[in-house]
């Protein structure tokens, strides 16, 4: 009996001439890991639109390349798998009506590429122990585009980075965080959009971490279950200019956060601002209230007036500049030992 082995599958001819279509299970293409995007259309339930000539799922990973015409839309609901994007700008988009879920590992841009993944209405789920943004040093970056009602949802606290850069952009969409994600960057630039973290631990922990260079923006509400909160790490500006109602923690530990407008954090249980970080209330409207703060930071005034709330006591070693006001209210102990 003779061997006849192609790119897409082996085939068996007999003595007799009779040809086996079905693969060795060993050569199956899902073995193989890789399952290419050639696309003839943009249907991503095409199968002929895949290498291995089956949809990618957990066996077999979707790889997309850029540039690419056309990129694949979702059309098929529940497809599952994990995604690698190499060349040029790749991306695919997730329509309203459909749901894709990560596998593990996740999703990987290679270095020097920069990814989109489009979520226009639908959802995309990452679960836990599946990246969002590369699972190797030296990974690119992965942008997610939230609109039209787009859904991104973390569940059990999966790591929303791991060595790739991710950003997260929202135009009418929804982020969906459990546990604590981190990111490069947070782009939210409609009121409508909905930031919601989720913590189930007793105390103050979990949330939102952001650590890049890049200045993020954030417009929407951000909410929360249990005690989520969110910290500041990155060198640049986060300007919040939404009113949010999250009860979790507030820490900047590096960089600058702003608010503007009528952008607050009154529901945030504390605020920690480390020495050498800020918090500006410079472009607000009409100054801010904020709770309970400590640390050895800078708090930048401007000509507006920061009202502090807390019945807890702490000490804040930093500096007060500006030439605005400042208000302690509550029965706690406020005890400010900088200049």
């Amino acid at each position: 009996m003779g061997f006849i082995v192609t790119a897409k599958k082996m085939k068996m001819i007999g003595l007799l001439g009779i040809m086996m279509t079905t693969p060795l299970s060993i050569y199956s293409c899902g073995a193989r890991a890789i399952n290419s995007w050639t696309p003839g259309d943009s249907s991503w339930n095409n199968i002929g639109n895949w290498s291995c000539e089956e949809l990618p799922d957990c066996t077999n990973k979707a790889k997309i390349e850029g540039p690419t015409s056309p990129y694949p839309i979702l059309d098929v609901n529940g497809q599952s798998s994990a995604v690698l994007f190499i060349g040029d700008s790749p991306q695919f988009t997730i329509p309203t009506g459909y749901t894709y879920t990560y596998c593990v590992p996740g999703a990987n841009a290679e270095a020097g590429v920069t990814a989109t993944v489009f979520i226009t209405g639908g959802i995309l789920n990452i679960p836990k122990d599946a990246s969002a943004g590369g699972a190797v040093s030296g990974s690119g970056s992965i942008e997610y585009n939230l609109s039209s009602g787009g859904t991104l949802s973390f569940s059990d606290e999966s790591d929303g980075q791991s060595a790739g850069i991710v950003t997260i952009a929202i135009s009418n969409g929804i982020l969906n965080l459990t546990g604590y994600i981190t990111f490069d960057s947070l782009t939210s630039v409609n009121s409508l959009d909905v930031i919601s973290l989720t913590y189930s631990g007793v105390a103050s922990g979990g949330g939102m971490i952001l650590t890049g260079s890049t200045a993020s923006s954030t417009a929407g509400v951000i909410q929360s279950t249990g005690l989520a909160g969110i910290e500041m790490a990155g060198s640049n500006t986060w300007t919040i200019s939404g009113v949010n109602t999250y009860t979790g923690p507030t820490t900047v530990s590096a960089g600058t956060l702003s608010l503007n407008g009528v952008g607050s954090i009154s529901s945030s249980d504390s605020l920690s601002i480390v020495t050498g970080a800020s918090f500006s209330i410079e472009t607000t409207t009409t100054g801010a209230t904020i709770p309970s703060f400590s640390g050895g930071g800078s708090i930048l005034l401007g000509s507006k007036v920061l009202t502090v709330n807390q019945d807890v006591d702490s000490v804040f070693s930093g500096g007060i500049s500006g030439s605005g006001g400042f208000i302690k209210q509550g029965l706690g102990k406020l005890s400010l030992t900088g200049t």
